[in-house]
């Protein structure tokens, strides 16, 4: 089995050798590196992915090319991948020592299109892991399991067979935040078979440049990219058979995490109501969604305050802690 890692580079010098070498150290399974230098303007991060190749040519290969975001630095790769599956690593994160062997283990064992994985917090929130809430080591699909649209959306956490990209025209969004939820929102109906492990991989580094702490206005990209969704959905005329998963899609995402974002550094922007209002607009009957009776209590609270607009109080709450 062969691993395709793909890594786009955009001034992340500094961390880039680190997460390299959590790649070459790995064990129980072949890969290749495909470094993709995304116009990087630092002066240090293209040199640094041509030093790595010339160290590792054996495993190592390097694309320059103009910036264009993540997403379009990784649909440039994928046409160069030769591995079975494809891993998305960001140039500032790395893997756990046995992640490749535990993941060749899993998808020789299961022959899954797609397996996730878990993810370490290091940097800001060093030590927090997320994993899915969802059967572990049983092969899933969308159909029979819809909550699948709702596992986390990172494509960083996942192996995905190469074909999928290779027989289907699902790309990532070139630009704008939720590249990563777009692409892997409609990969899954691609799937025939989505795996999750309890095995935590993957390392993801918090920190100033994360792109987690942009600006407030950028939340607003967010909307894009479920319209993005949503469309392609109804499209393919899939939308009612997810209506349910598709609006806690949107109200998580939209709704309350870009909305908390925004409240938890000032209490008044211009972009709180069209967060509502977008939410509302495509979910008309978002609140009666049976998944929101699951949230707890503080999350069914913060949406109350949301959707009646009172945007200060939701402000004070987190400033508060409480």
């Amino acid at each position: 089995m062969k691993f395709s890692v793909i890594i786009p580079v955009y001034n992340g010098w500094e961390y880039l050798r680190e997460g390299v070498d959590s790649v070459l150290a790995q064990t129980g399974a072949d890969f290749e590196i495909l470094l993709v230098d995304d116009g990087s303007t630092d002066g240090k991060s293209g040199a640094l992915c041509d030093t790595l190749a010339r160290e590792h040519p054996e495993c190592i290969r390097v694309l320059h090319k103009p910036n264009g975001g993540a997403g379009d630095a990784r649909n440039a790769a994928l046409p160069l991948a030769q591995g079975d599956y494809v891993l998305f690593l960001d140039s500032d994160d790395s893997y756990t020592p046995e992640a490749f062997a535990v993941l060749a283990a899993a998808l020789d064992e299961t022959q899954a299109d797609v397996c996730y994985f878990g993810l370490r917090m290091t940097g800001d929130n060093d030590g927090a892991v997320f994993t899915d809430d969802l059967p572990l080591h049983t092969p899933l699909t969308l159909q029979e399991t819809p909550a699948l649209l709702l596992n986390r959306p990172s494509a960083c956490i996942a192996a995905w067979r190469r074909t999928l990209f290779t027989d289907t025209d699902i790309r990532f969004r070139a630009r704008g935040w939720g590249e990563d939820l777009c692409m892997t929102r409609k990969m899954l109906t691609a799937a025939q078979s989505v795996v999750i492990l309890p095995d935590v991989l993957y390392l993801y580094r918090q920190h100033e440049g994360s792109v987690t702490k942009r600006a407030l206005d950028a939340n607003a990209e967010i909307m894009d990219a479920i319209d993005d969704v949503l469309t392609w959905y109804q499209a393919r005329g899939l939308f009612e058979q997810y209506e349910n998963e598709l609006g806690k899609l949107c109200v998580d995402n939209v709704l309350y995490d870009a909305s908390v974002r925004i409240l938890k550094v000032q209490s008044a922007h211009p972009l709180l109501p069209q967060l509502l209002d977008f939410t509302a607009a495509r979910f008309p009957d978002y609140r009666h969604n049976p998944y929101l009776k699951g949230y707890p209590a503080r999350k069914r609270l913060v949406l109350s305050l949301l959707g009646k607009k009172q945007y200060r109080a939701v402000h004070l709450l987190f400033a508060a802690g409480n």
